[in-house]
């Protein structure tokens, strides 16, 4: 579960580990809960516990890790779970809950599972103080650095550019190098060195429904990819640091894969990003970057975006809040 955690953190959410739960514990020891695993070559891929009915299991929680995302472990175990309730004369597997349209909940519905639709609440029959102090010190003593985190927060600068699609100059052809548009077949398909590489794209596939993804291949091997995304995707990826206009889209989550860097494969798929933009009608493409992040502002540049304004970013995850100041030449 913290492996699927950190994940969510890679992609901005404020989330934090979580301990052993003597809840989860309480269900093993009396027999309500059966834990299954899909292991391979000894390693724990995926893990799910399963509460265990009369005429049925419910998929209480579950985790993967990147690795197991990478050859598909917990679709593989959510089907053997299934096999086994059949074979034991059980009809129902109740997959749990997922937020309406959101990628948990289509990748449950993948399993042909039919959406029931119900209210949620969470209440706590007490003083609100009282809960929030006794949290407190449970993470101070757990963790103090992620404490501390939660109890002032986090500020984040960004400095955005942008560039007229009309004014772009068409990138240079370099032999070898391949660009093109990637399905998500190609994104679920990815076989780099780096597990957490694909298991951030299909992450990104599963929050925007469809891929916004495009690629560069030297000699057909992966090396980059970076995303496009239209003004109405722009604001499923958030925090929104950029508000973007209908005729705006943004270049977002480019990486290159660390044997690439250094043979300007960043500055030529942005260029041909903004071809691509142009090509569907987008007048300005945006991009942003973080202050420390060097190379990227050299990339950016030199692919012919001008800096136009800045943002910063507190995150209170106390209040569960995010105040963004932005700033536009």
């Amino acid at each position: 579960m913290n492996q699927s955690l950190e994940r969510r953190s890679s992609r901005g959410e404020d989330v934090h580990g979580v301990g052993p739960s003597p809840e989860h514990i309480a269900y093993l020891e009396s027999g309500a809960g059966e834990l299954f695993q899909a292991v391979h070559n000894t390693a724990v891929l995926s893990s799910v516990l399963l509460l265990i009915s009369p005429n049925g299991g419910y998929y209480q929680s579950a985790g993967t890790s990147p690795e197991g995302m990478a050859i598909g472990a917990s679709h593989f175990l959510i089907n053997s779970i299934a096999s086994q309730l059949s074979a034991e004369n059980k009809e129902i597997l109740n997959l749990g809950g997922a937020d309406v349209d959101s990628g948990l909940g289509r990748f449950k519905e993948g399993f042909g599972a039919s959406r029931l639709l119900l209210p949620e609440a969470t209440f706590f029959l007490g003083v609100s103080w009282g809960r929030k102090f006794k949290r407190a010190i449970r993470l101070f003593s757990a963790d103090r650095k992620v404490f501390l985190y939660l109890l002032f927060g986090q500020v984040s600068r960004f400095s955005i550019y942008a560039i007229d699609t009309e004014a772009v100059r068409p990138p240079e052809v370099q032999i070898g190098l391949t660009f093109q548009a990637l399905s998500p077949d190609d994104l679920r398909s990815i076989t780099v060195s780096d597990s957490s590489f694909r298991a951030r794209q299909c992450s990104r596939l599963d929050r925007f429904g469809k891929s916004y993804a495009y690629g560069v291949y030297v000699d057909d091997q992966l090396a980059h990819i970076s995303w496009l995304l239209p003004a109405n995707a722009m604001q499923k990826d958030p925090p929104q640091v950029i508000k973007a206009q209908p005729d705006e889209a943004e270049i977002t989550a480019c990486e290159t894969l660390p044997e690439f860097r250094g043979q300007g494969i960043y500055g030529m798929a942005i260029r041909n990003l903004i071809l691509v933009a142009r090509s569907q009608g987008v007048r300005r493409v945006l991009m942003k970057t973080k202050v420390e992040y060097k190379p990227s502002h050299r990339g950016i540049e030199k692919a012919g975006l001008e800096r136009t304004g800045s943002a910063i970013l507190f995150s209170f995850p106390l209040i569960h809040r995010t105040i963004i100041w932005r700033r536009f030449t």
